[in-house]
């Protein structure tokens, strides 16, 4: 029994010396690989980057190495701060050098209308509604916008009767009033049919842009929102008794400071929209 655990023990450690002989001698011959070449250092991917990764968040996921020249990728990139304010558009591999034209600003992917449905938006419902240009940011709206749902309604209710007067049997006109509030904050948009993103021009472009007719948009957009059943409600019907209007709403946008707009507000349809 006592050979038998000295035997365990003796393979356990030349196991591990074996291991360490190993990592030695694979960092020796990369060393001796790069001896005699001239290499830069550049930024290379140290752990998986998913697609849509923010340039500011690979801090953790990539570091410089040396690089022989021969070996750099076109575009790489050595400094982070390139990357701030621009979103990985393909999946990174670890050891991959990172490159420029791997990563795209916000409003070049939506001027691509590229845009992959999030995992969190997956489940929720799906619900098209039909826009003018003006309703819907005068068609400038792409997949992954996130938009606030403003509503404006003009409901009809009935006018009570004062205290102590006598109906004459005729139906008393409905009084009527005018309201508008924002109803939802950042839905996000998953599909746009007749809309158009006009894409952020480069110098070059700039004069012939300005030369050219600007793009139009059809006069009726459909458009698609995810949103749980909750607020699918409530956009049916502000959609079958009022208007929609949808503004830009980037998740830092602040959503305080909100409330219902009314010209003629009675008491018993305070919380209408509460």
């Amino acid at each position: 029994m006592v050979r038998r655990i000295v035997a365990a023990l003796a393979a356990l450690i030349l196991a591990a010396v074996a291991i360490v002989l190993v990592v030695a001698y694979t960092s020796s011959a990369d060393e001796r690989a790069l001896a005699g070449q001239e290499t830069e250092s550049v930024l290379v991917a140290t752990a998986a980057i998913p697609e849509g990764t923010s340039g500011d968040a690979l801090t953790e996921l990539v570091e410089n190495q040396p690089v022989p020249r021969n070996y750099l990728v076109d575009g790489v990139v050595s400094d982070l701060a390139d990357l701030q304010g621009r979103i990985s558009t393909t999946r990174i591999t670890p050891g991959e050098q990172i490159v420029a034209s791997r990563f795209a600003t916000p409003e070049e992917l939506r001027a691509r209308d590229e845009f992959t449905l999030p995992e969190e938006a997956a489940d929720l419902h799906q619900l098209t509604i039909p826009l003018t240009k003006p309703q819907a940011l005068g068609g400038n709206i792409a997949p992954g916008d996130r938009v606030g749902v403003f509503v404006a309604m003009e409901p009809e209710y009935p006018e009570e009767e004062s205290a102590g007067e006598e109906s004459d049997g005729e139906d008393s006109e409905p009084e009527t009033f005018s309201m508008a509030h924002v109803v939802l904050h950042k839905v996000l948009v998953v599909r746009v049919e007749g809309g158009y993103v006009e894409p952020p021009p480069t110098l070059d472009e700039e004069v012939e842009a300005q030369e050219a007719e600007p793009q139009q948009a059809e006069d009726t957009i459909l458009v698609t929102l995810a949103m749980p059943a909750p607020d699918v409600e409530k956009m049916v019907f502000a959609k079958e008794f009022g208007q929609v209007h949808l503004t830009y709403e980037p998740e830092g946008a602040d959503e305080n400071g909100t409330e219902p707009v009314v010209v003629t507000f009675p008491e018993n349809v305070r919380d209408l929209f509460e």
